[in-house]
């Protein structure tokens, strides 16, 4: 038969019972502490500090921004220099595209008009030259 008693392999339970209840000890310790903090910061009393740290999963800023009405600002996508050049260059691009779009558009409105005008004035013409023929045969 072999000796298994020094098989560092085999852990013992009752070693097993002694870590998890350390774990759990610093666990509590840490939780009592944000409590503290949260009641020494705020006026919040210790059970209402407790349910809200609870609520926000112990992140203790949370509770502590919602407390004074802080809101969180949500971060925008940082980018980097070359997207910001290119993002810039597109801007330009779009602008002008649409400015000449726009200015091309206003050039076929204008002729347009121009050209009723000279037509307005051409009936204009030919109207006077028909009352001038008419007077001029009665």
């Amino acid at each position: 038969m072999q000796d298994i008693s020094n098989n560092k392999g085999i852990i013992d339970a009752s070693m097993n019972n002694f870590l998890e209840e350390q774990r759990q000890r610093k666990i509590n310790n840490l939780k009592l502490e944000m409590i503290n903090m949260v009641c020494r910061q705020s006026t919040l009393d210790y059970k209402d500090a407790e349910a809200q740290l609870e609520e926000c999963n112990y992140n203790y800023m949370t509770v502590l921004n919602n407390y004074y009405g802080i809101s969180t600002k949500k971060e925008e996508n940082q980018k980097t220099a070359n997207q910001e050049v290119f993002s810039q260059i597109r801007d330009l691009m779009d602008a002008g595209a649409s400015n000449y779009r726009r200015q091309q558009e206003m050039n076929e409105m204008r002729e347009k008009m121009r050209a009723k005008m000279e037509m307005q004035k051409q009936m204009q013409k030919n109207d006077m030259e028909k009352t001038e023929v008419d007077t001029n045969t009665k």
